[in-house]
Parts: structure tokens; C-alpha cells; sequence
């Protein structure tokens, strides 16, 4: 098959009218650029146009001479050294290993800043898990951490019957967490032989409907986040990958089922999220001091000004100094434990008992809703005092605490401080009085383990300098 002049001159980077001349004065004949040459005239063409470059290069018109000149190789240098220093000297730093993870890193933070995720928490099951399973209240800023880590959360919301006294207080606390409480019948209660029968609750299935009628709606939603571990949520699982969702749940595992695991891209554990703060954790001496530093650097301005704030904007203020500012690097699973730490080392008093959690100076005992702020050695009598998983009456905590914290005044004060700030929590039973043929409601509260305050103030080892 044969190609036109102006093939050959775009083969051989020349000129046409160049070609053109060379193969005339040769004795070829061609029209113009658009002459076809196939056959022997174009075996002869090459041989002409490689003559012609030889000429040109013989004659210095298309390669100018160039000295090279080689540096004498230093004793005990390779041939790597080399290669880096001749990059170097171009003025281009040699790409390492940690520069392609920062670039991985960085593309899977755009990425991930892209993703819109919808949380959908099936409030009863986990919370009933945690209880039952953990001896401990479910942590919903620890939940909404969890599904912060996929992306933007566009859409939260927790299903359950709110009219339930044993949710009593919950409704309120995921408002302040902006996640939407959603009423939905739970469960009808008859009695048989003096034993509580439960009807099938409806929570999953109208978390299910939300979830298929969000997938329909909005296409800009990337990741469904199911706080669950009840296997009937499988077909929404399933459905939700058909349509091209990533589907992550949340569950407690010792109520996990194994079906809705293998229907979703992934299941994380809360157990696994939870975890505590101890000593060997926390790093060196030299890590405590600076962490500490730094939270005392970012407040000391604010109390010197006689302002409070809290810790949600507190952590941003570090970040303005610090913009890759992340307390998990130094060994403390969250903001709130570095502060209640703060708090520990008499740096700050934090007043848990909003949401988010406000700093206030370390000599100031009232918060500016007039709750009580107890200092460090109030809050670490109570909660070493205090036994974990035993259930104690409210009678048995304020005698408890008369006796703990003889300092303070009020008992009543106290006792509101501490189970505002969910140190303690309440664990709410039933029992059946058949003399009086009635059912009965009795509150005991215990020791919350999965909060960080807690978990602080009994953090092993010597106290942190």
C-alpha cells in the first residue's frame, strides 16, 4: 500500500516542497503533495530522503556538535546517588515513598469530600445492644464520628418510639447532634402469666423505606451508613449496592448478624470505636507535655479575656495554628478526652452537660447556665469511688456522693452535674407487682465506662505532668 508525499514528509520531518525538489533533481516525478508513491518509487523515495538527512547531518544542519562532560565517579558512590544528584542539581526534588502515600492520602481526602453520606441509626436495636452487651449508654457522638469518616453527612437520622420512657432524654441529645429523631411504632406490650410479651417492632421497616425512597430521590447521595445489627436489613443492603451505593453498617458485635455483614461493603464495630484512653497509649512524656501545650495555648487567650467556648470551635482555632492538627495522632481517640484530660491537669473545666461540651477556666465553679462545674479532684473521688457494672438507686448515689464530696454544698447540684454530663447513665427496668397488679418502672444508674471523662479519670498509670 503506498502513501502520499506528504506522508513521507511528515515520516521523515521535513519540508514538502523540500521532498518535492529532492525527488525531481533525482529523477522522480510527483504532482504534488497529494501524489501517491507505492512500489519501487518508494522504496527509491526513502533512499533519497535517507541520503538527503545524511548529507545535512554530515554538513551540521540538523545536529549541533554537544559535549558531554561526566563528573569522575566518587569512591563508593552508586549508580542511584548519581541518578538522585543529577535530579537535584535540575532543581527537581527525588519522589520517596511518602511522597506517593501524602499524594494517596490527599486524593482520598478529595475524594472523600465529595462522597454525600445519609446515616440511618435503628436507635432500639443499638441501644438495647450496647446495654445488654456492654453494660454502657450508646455514644451518638462517637456514632456520628464513625459516619463522618465517608464523607459529608447530608442526611441523619435515629427511628424509634420516643413516646417510650426508656428513651427518655434521647430525642433531645441527637437534636443537639443535628440527627433527626423519627417516630416510628416499636413494639406492643401484653402480658401472659405475668410475663411481658413484645410484638415484631416496625423501626426496620420504615428505615428501610427511607432508605430506598432517598436512593430514588437523590442521586448525590454516594454512601448509606446503617447503624444496625438486625439481619432483616440484608435487602436493603442488597439493594442499595445494586444501584451502585456503597453501603457500610455500624453494630455492636456481639448482636451483629452475619447476614446483614455479607450484604453490606463493610461493617465496622462499635466496640472497636470506643476505645479508651490509657497510659501506654498516650506516648511519651514529651508527647503529654506538647499535646497538653497546645490546648492550653489555644484557651489561656480566651480565659484571659474572660470568654468560653466550646469544643467544637476550640479544635478550629488549633487547626487555624496547626491545619494537620489530629489528637489521634498522639495516641487520644478524641477531642473530648484531650479536653477532660486538660481538665484533669487543672488546666480548664469542661461542662459536658451541653452539646457541644463548653471550657470554662479552671477557677471558675458555675457555668454561665448557673450549673455547677466540680474541679478535677471532685470528679476523680466520684468516679474511682464508684463501682462499674453496679446499679445504684438514686438514694444509694446521693448518700455516695455526700460522703465523697464533702467539700460541695449542694448534693443535689452535684448529683445534676454528674448525670447531665452522662458520666453516669440511667439503666431503666421493669418489674410486675402482682399484688398490686401492676407494672412499675424503677431507675438505677451506673457508671458510664464508654465516656471519655470517665475513661479519663481512671486511665492507668501515674498522672500524666
Amino acid at each position: 500500500m503506498g502513501i502520499t508525499v506528504r506522508q513521507l514528509a511528515d515520516e521523515w520531518r521535513m519540508d514538502v516542497d523540500e521532498v518535492l525538489e529532492k525527488m525531481r533533481t533525482a529523477g522522480i516525478y510527483a504532482k504534488n503533495e497529494m501524489s501517491t508513491l507505492d512500489g519501487p518509487v518508494l522504496g527509491q523515495a526513502r533512499q533519497i530522503m535517507v541520503k538527503a538527512v545524511n548529507d545535512d547531518v554530515i554538513n551540521g544542519k540538523r545536529i549541533k556538535p554537544k559535549v558531554i562532560r561526566r563528573r569522575r565517579p566518587v569512591e563508593g558512590e552508586t549508580r542511584q546517588d548519581r541518578q538522585k544528584e543529577a535530579i537535584i542539581d535540575k532543581g527537581k526534588r527525588p519522589r520517596t515513598e511518602n511522597d506517593a502515600n501524602a499524594e494517596q492520602v490527599q486524593t482520598k481526602e478529595k475524594e472523600m469530600e465529595k462522597q454525600r453520606v445519609a446515616f440511618f441509626i435503628d436507635w432500639e436495636n443499638m441501644k438495647f445492644s450496647a446495654a445488654n452487651t456492654l453494660d454502657s449508654p450508646l455514644d451518638i457522638i462517637t456514632l456520628k464520628k464513625v459516619a463522618r469518616r465517608y464523607g459529608t453527612l447530608t442526611v441523619a437520622r435515629a427511628y424509634a418510639n420516643w413516646s417510650d420512657f426508656v428513651h427518655e432524654g434521647d430525642a433531645e441529645a441527637l437534636i443537639q447532634q443535628n440527627i433527626e429523631p423519627v417516630y416510628a411504632w416499636t413494639k406492643a406490650e401484653i402480658w401472659h402469666d405475668q410475663q411481658p410479651v413484645m410484638f415484631k417492632n416496625s423501626v426496620d421497616l420504615r428505615l428501610a423505606c427511607d432508605c430506598i425512597e432517598l436512593m430514588m430521590r437523590n442521586d448525590n447521595i454516594s454512601v448509606f451508613v446503617i447503624g444496625s445489627g438486625d439481619g432483616d436489613l440484608a435487602p436493603v443492603a442488597n439493594k442499595l449496592m445494586e444501584a451502585g451505593k456503597k453501603v457500610v453498617a455500624i453494630a455492636i458485635r456481639g448482636t451483629a448478624s452475619n447476614r446483614l455483614g455479607m450484604a453490606c461493603d463493610q461493617m465496622v464495630f462499635y466496640e472497636d470505636v470506643i476505645k479508651g484512653l490509657r497510659s501506654a497509649d498516650f506516648g511519651d512524656q514529651i508527647d503529654r507535655e506538647m499535646i497538653l501545650q497546645t490546648f492550653s495555648n489555644a484557651v489561656s487567650p480566651l480565659f484571659e479575656s474572660g470568654e468560653t467556648i466550646n469544643l467544637q470551635a476550640l479544635k478550629e482555632i488549633i487547626r487555624e495554628s496547626d491545619p494537620d492538627f489530629e489528637e489521634e495522632d498522639h495516641g487520644i481517640p478524641s477531642f473530648r478526652h484531650l479536653a477532660f484530660l486538660a481538665e484533669r491537669e487543672g488546666l480548664a473545666r469542661v461542662d459536658a452537660t451541653t452539646e457541644p461540651a463548653t471550657v470554662y477556666p479552671p477557677e471558675q465553679t458555675m457555668s454561665n447556665q448557673n450549673k455547677l462545674l466540680p474541679d478535677a479532684e471532685t470528679w476523680q473521688t466520684i468516679i474511682s469511688s464508684l463501682e462499674p457494672n453496679v446499679a445504684y438507686s438514686i438514694s444509694a448515689l446521693k448518700d455516695r456522693l455526700a460522703n465523697d464530696a464533702s467539700g460541695t454544698k449542694d448534693t443535689s447540684l452535684l448529683l445534676s452535674a454528674v448525670i447531665g454530663s452522662r458520666a453516669l447513665w440511667i439503666k431503666p427496668t421493669r418489674y410486675y407487682d402482682s399484688r398490686a397488679g401492676q407494672l412499675f418502672t424503677n431507675k438505677e444508674y451506673m457508671l458510664n465506662m464508654s465516656h471519655p471523662r470517665v475513661q479519663v479519670y481512671r486511665m492507668s498509670g501515674s498522672k500524666p505532668a
